[in-house]
């Protein structure tokens, strides 16, 4: 995956993918497409006879222009779709939150101070 990545690729296109690879690319901010196998079929095909055409992702519309210009829907989740969006991941979204988990902290430590103790400390 890192390869693809690092190739400057932000999504692949497939009939399907492995749960942990799908899980995984969503989670390194790249798009994993699934499209019925005879529409990847026929965007294999079109960019074989035509190399260096390009096909775009349109995200907030869920469409993929294939090279002659046709399109095809694809479903994302909603989640994913916003991270993708907004670039951000679980650790990201996690940190929005930091105040509130900090305030949280300080009233737990305050009503239970005993969760508090460093190891070894009494």
């Amino acid at each position: 995956m890192w390869a693809l990545a690092g190739a400057g690729l932000a999504a692949w296109i497939a009939p399907s993918f492995g749960d942990i690879f799908l899980e995984n690319s969503f989670k390194n901010g790249i798009a994993a497409l699934v499209l019925p196998p005879a529409r990847v079929a026929e965007l294999r095909a079109q960019l074989v006879a035509n190399p260096g055409a390009s096909v775009g992702i349109d995200l907030p519309a869920q469409t993929v222009r294939f090279p002659d210009g046709s399109l095809e829907p694809f479903d994302v989740d909603a989640f994913r779709k916003a991270c993708l969006l907004e670039g951000v991941d679980e650790i990201d979204l996690t940190l929005k939150h930091e105040g509130a988990i900090t305030a949280w902290e300080a009233r737990r430590g305050a009503q239970m101070p005993w969760l508090s103790r460093e190891p070894g400390s009494g």
